[in-house]
């Protein structure tokens, strides 16, 4: 009776979300059996702790059963919590105070509570394949190894970057072989601190601080601080330079022959030669590498026993076997006695090439992966380096944010670092492939004595950049400006050594150009940005070894080239190149337009502060000017926060623990500052915001927002970051542009408000330290003007043309000189930097030539001729413009799809498409930033000798200084003779019409999150959805969506697909002249209006089905970009109209699924 009673309560409760019946369920938790198949609950955790309550008030054992199918449950899913959020777990861990008096059958089912010394490693796997990723496989992979059991172990704040060490302090919990590890390494209750598993107490505050900042300081030194048996330091001098021995450990298994190796003791020697050869160069002469290699080891098993244990089981015997064959033998054989190690063994152990330790000493590699390419790349990592990063966009812009078919940071993607994943025989040459010049900065080899840190403006100037790709180079190796965008800084390097002949004109780039690496202030991974990254699309759905490599090849900034960024105002223009081996050069412009800056509010002004409840305002009052905030508890000087250990003690005068931490997520902030009668608003030119922040912030001046990261969309008063921001970024001011401020400002008193953001109430940290100054007006810097003129538009195959560019500038600036002669990224060598250039074409074909002309401050003007070789009378030539709001745009990307052909259009919106295949039918798309224009044609077009007039058209609702009604007349120019008939087409464009919202983003929908195909009518206006669920976008699983949709039953093998439908009503569509999408998807998506495809994204270009899978995985940082498609509103239909769409993941083991839409005209 007692057990039906229990199934009774568990009935009215809720359905037990697992494969067993529920009666069943609550006999096998009561016999202790491990349920393998209940599903993750998230709700469980809390509804746990209201059964402990009610177990501890009622104390009846009659709820046990409930109880153990609650913990059960729960245990469950705080194993998933561990892998996913490992922050959350430890906030919901129960205390060891709080199991007194439970059940041990309870007791035995929560996690373990930890806090003892360990050893803590970071691998990374670099897979076979060309290095390629396969789907599911993980990255990298941290494991914590305590009292001789090894966990996987999950890591934030931080710790999330954390490298190997031979010993931490480890606090977390553990389940089974996960553990969730705390960032903190000293846990503090007032002056006792517990750390390595010890209790100790302190005389003062100061001595414990110091403590734990020397705790803090081993973490972050590179290298796993191993000692020898003497206990004296392996290294010479630090863990990166000096004289380095390792240990080559062949083996062979044990049924394998006797003669077996799986490397020949020649090639071995030969590739390592070639790995010491190397890193003397690349470390110009401060590490240089020995290896000893010892006879073929045979172990005791057979190969079957150590699949999966290259790293341990393997590693383990291997090198107990060296210690004992070398004592035999007289020799040293000892890995103890070495700095590093590594294992060569027969392929089949694990799916990769090779497998390291980030910062550590081991690595172990599989038959045929033993050359520079991956001995050299593992060894990278071994001394604290991550894999080096390509962004492939399809953004006019190098740095761009839009992802290009899903795609965005491609692991392993850079073509000129060791630590990426090329292939080639250049890749295994000694000389070629060094670490970027941010690389080598942060393992020391480039110092700060070696680099110029651009930051104000009166550095400005002419630097001459030598080659850093030479062992005996002397003079500037790298040069580092600001950046905007996803991170702060561009590191510009010059290099010259790749000069293999079979890479025919490839390498004049590199000859003629610099190139841009893009990464934070600090350390962390290295990004290869493609200055011309729309010259060659390259291929779509290869790995990330060769994606887009066909254009990395034209990545450098060339001679006469200008890169302008807009958001950091600095300008680059390589200049000339001189000098001879090794003391090649290049000279390179940096302009940086600081302007006269004037503080308005320092990082040290008086603030104060609340951690808010629902009382506290409503909405946004709290950031008005006239907000009364008297009796807010905290005031004090800048910054807010508070920080367990001692990393941002020195920049918070407000310690807001006590009431935030384990508390609230948000803390409100508000910082009084005066514009007093010296300044005058109207000089002001734009205001930059300048903030310290971990982990998010929405900042307001005077009420109205100004700027925000890490934030929600509609952020509440208990509203938390949407990700963690890292210690070391944090510590970092980060600019942000915020004009939108300009009208807000007011003389007298003003406010700039904040609302603090944490990822996780029971974070270790919280950090929000402002800086806001006011840019002043500079003198306007004014374009130059520029006219190209050529001594004949019409030559022969093979016949010079001279070109003469005729540029001024009105401010007497310096100008630069580009050209293009419509050879897609052929390198052209003629006319670098000058105002003539001489060039001959070898086939015949029309070319648009274009000259670009720079003042090195970020003005240009451009001119082009259209020029015809020999008798093309296959090619045509496709004219036109962009508008926006019926002004032109110029910079705009004109493109034919598929194909390297483009034109940017000039200051009066017109582009010229030359040399088109008469012969077939071509589909041509114009972008700017993102901004995809509407054609005045029908796609696709077939290019007749001259079709002119096909026009784009934007679709932004407000066009700055737009006036009220533009009307525009389509072509703008054609040439015809006096009898052939020219149509005309008028329109009207009106600015001051307001975008109208058809569907919002955060609206509701239908959604079927079965797994199972709806069928073809699914599309449909008639389509029955009655059955389908309903919730609020954003929609998905994994993150922080409005609504969880299910992805089945396996975690391991989740639903492809789910399919999403929302009605709409629209009215007078006659007058809807525009409409545009934007989609937030994860990963590949498909949508429909009225029946019709009107967008497609990160999917094949085929048939699609339930099954079909995304191209690419969207990573973290592109997951929030909506990508935008214009729409024809003739799809429109008056009275209800259904938008629907289907979202595709890239596998069955994706973590996580997004969508959310917003269609508008």
């Amino acid at each position: 009776m007692p057990v039906l009673l229990v199934f009774l309560v568990w009935v009215s409760r809720r359905p037990v979300e697992s494969r067993y019946e529920e009666a069943e369920a609550v006999q096998q938790v009561q016999k202790g059996e491990h349920l393998e198949t209940i599903d993750v609950v998230w709700e469980a955790p809390e509804e746990f702790q209201e059964w402990v309550k009610a177990y501890r008030n009622r104390d009846m054992r009659m709820d046990l059963g409930e109880g153990l199918i609650l913990a059960q449950e729960r245990r469950v899913t705080m194993k998933r919590l561990i892998v996913t959020h490992p922050e959350e777990a430890l906030r919901m861990a129960i205390a060891d105070e709080d199991r007194v008096g439970l059940p041990e059958e309870i007791i035995e089912l929560l996690e373990f509570s930890v806090s003892d010394a360990g050893e803590f490693e970071r691998v990374v796997s670099c897979y076979t394949g060309g290095f390629v990723r396969p789907i599911g496989a993980p990255d990298e992979e941290c494991f914590v190894k305590m009292d001789e059991k090894r966990y996987r172990a999950f890591t934030y704040g931080r710790r999330a970057e954390l490298q190997t060490k031979d010993r931490i302090s480890v606090h977390g919990i553990s389940i089974d072989d996960v553990m969730a590890v705390s960032p903190d390494p000293v846990l503090r209750k007032g002056l006792l601190a517990e750390s390595f598993g010890k209790q100790r107490q302190f005389a003062s505050e100061e001595e414990l601080d110091s403590y734990i900042a020397m705790t803090l300081a081993d973490e972050d030194t590179l290298g796993p601080a191993v000692v020898r048996g003497s206990e004296s330091l392996i290294a010479e001098s630090t863990w990166t330079e000096g004289n380095k021995r390792i240990l080559y450990l062949r083996v062979r298994f044990a049924d394998q022959d006797s003669a077996y190796e799986p490397v020949s003791l020649a090639t071995a020697q030969s590739h390592q030669d070639d790995v010491a050869e190397h890193y003397r160069i690349a470390s110009y002469g401060k590490l240089n590498v020995i290896t000893v290699f010892p006879d073929v080891i045979t172990l005791a098993e057979n190969k079957s026993g150590y699949v999966g244990q290259g790293l341990g089981k393997m590693m383990d015997e291997a090198r107990d076997a060296a210690i004992i064959l070398g004592q035999s033998k007289g020799l040293d054989w000892d890995y103890r006695n070495y700095d590093f190690y590594t294992i060569i063994s027969d392929g089949g152990i694990g799916g990769y090439a090779g497998i390291a330790q980030v910062g550590g000493r081991k690595s172990h590699h599989q038959k045929g992966y033993t050359s520079l390419r991956t001995s050299g790349h593992e060894f990278g990592h071994n001394l604290g380096l991550s894999h080096a990063y390509y962004n492939y966009t399809s953004d006019l812009s190098p740095r761009g944010s839009t992802p290009s078919n899903g795609a965005g940071l491609i692991e392993y993607g850079h073509r000129f670092s060791l630590m990426s994943a090329q292939n080639g025989s250049d890749m295994s040459n000694p000389a070629l492939p060094h670490f970027t010049a941010h690389e080598k900065w942060s393992l020391d080899w480039v110092t700060d004595s070696d680099i110029v840190d651009i930051t104000t403006g009166d550095q400005s100037g002419t630097y001459r950049l030598y080659q850093n790709d030479h062992q005996d180079v002397t003079g500037l190796r790298a040069i580092r400006i600001p950046s905007g965008g996803l991170y702060s800084k561009y590191w510009l390097s010059y290099r010259t050594a790749w000069r293999q002949p079979n890479r025919n004109s490839d390498n004049d780039f590199l000859l003629n150009g610099i190139l841009f690496n893009w990464s934070g202030s600090g350390g962390g991974t290295s990004t290869l940005l493609d200055m011309t990254p729309y010259s060659d699309e390259g291929s779509k759905g290869s790995g990330s070894t060769a994606r887009d490599n066909s254009d990395k090849w034209d990545a450098p900034l060339v001679i006469g080239r200008t890169y302008t960024d807009s958001e950091s105002n600095v300008s680059v223009t390589p200049i000339a190149r001189g000098g001879t081996g090794p003391n090649e050069y290049i000279d390179v412009h940096i302009h940086l337009a600081t302007g006269t800056e004037v503080s308005l509010l320092t990082e040290n002004d008086a603030c104060t502060a609340t951690v808010p409840d629902s009382q506290t305002a409503t909405g946004t009052d709290w950031t008005a000017l006239d907000f009364d905030d008297s009796a807010w508890p905290f005031s004090g000087l800048l910054g807010v926060g508070y920080d367990t250990n001692s990393n941002y003690l020195p920049y918070f005068g407000v310690d807001v623990r006590s009431s935030m931490r384990n508390n609230s997520e948000s803390c409100y902030i508000r910082v009084p500052f005066t514009i007093k009668g010296g300044l005058d608003l109207a000089d002001i030119s734009a205001l930059k915001l300048r903030m310290r922040y971990d982990d998010g912030f929405v900042a307001y001046l005077n009420g109205v927002k100004i700027a925000e990261d890490n934030a929600p969309g509609f952020p509440e008063w208990d509203s938390g970051a949407t990700g963690n921001r890292r210690d070391s970024l944090a510590e970092d001011y980060q600019e942000f542009i915020v004009d939108l401020g300009l009208e807000a400002l007011v003389p007298g008193e003003n406010v700039l408000a904040i609302h603090g953001l944490n990822n996780g109430s029971g974070s270790s940290d919280f950090l929000i330290q402002p800086k806001l100054s006011a840019v002043l007006e500079r003198g306007a810097n004014h374009p130059p003007t520029v006219s190209l003129t050529a001594n004949t538009l019409a030559v022969p195959v093979g016949q010079d043309i001279v070109f003469t560019a005729s540029g001024s500038d009105p401010d007497g600036d310096t100008l630069a000189y580009a050209w293009d002669y419509d050879i897609e990224n052929e390198f052209a060598p003629e006319g670098m930097n000058q105002a003539e250039a001489v060039r001959r074409w070898t086939s015949e074909g029309w070319y648009a030539v274009t000259v670009t002309c720079s003042d090195h401050k970020g003005g240009i003007s451009r001119d082009r001729v259209l020029v015809k070789v020999g008798n093309p009378s296959s090619k045509g030539v496709v004219s036109g413009r962009v508008l926006q709001g019926g002004l032109p745009v110029a910079g705009a990307r004109v493109f034919v799809e598929e194909s390297g052909q483009q034109s940017i259009t000039m200051e009066d919106g017109t582009y010229l498409l030359a040399g088109l295949s008469s012969a077939s039918q071509i589909t041509i798309k114009a972008m700017q930033d993102g901004e995809v224009f509407q054609s005045s044609m029908v796609m696709p077009v077939t290019p007749r000798p001259a079709l002119e007039g096909l026009d784009f058209w934007g679709h932004l609702s407000v066009v700055p200084r737009a006036p009220a009604q533009v009307l525009t007349v389509t072509p703008s120019y054609t040439s015809a003779d006096i009898t052939t008939p020219i149509q005309l087409t008028a329109q009207v464009w009106n600015n001051t019409q307001a975008e109208e919202i058809f569907v919002p983003l955060g609206d509701t929908w239908k959604y079927l999150d079965t797994g199972e195909d709806p069928g073809r009518s699914w599309i449909d206006a008639s389509f029955d959805d009655s059955a389908w669920a309903t919730g609020v976008a954003e929609l998905g699983y994994g993150d922080s969506q409005a609504t969880v949709a299910s992805y089945g039953s396996d975690a391991s093998n989740k639903h492809i697909t789910t399919w999403f439908r929302r009605r709409f009503s629209a009215t007078d569509v006659s007058e809807v002249s525009r409409l545009k999408l934007s989609v937030k998807r994860d990963d590949g998506v498909r949508v429909f209006l009225n029946g019709s495809e009107i967008a497609r994204d990160n999917l094949t270009l085929g048939t699609v089905s339930s099954e079909t899978e995304a191209w690419n995985d969207i990573s973290s940082t592109y997951e929030g970009i909506l990508i935008q498609f214009v729409v024809d509103p003739e799809l429109l239909v008056e009275g209800e109209n259904v938008i629907a769409a289907e979202v595709h993941q890239e596998d069955a083991t994706s973590s996580d699924l997004s969508f959310d839409l917003e269609l508008s005209g």
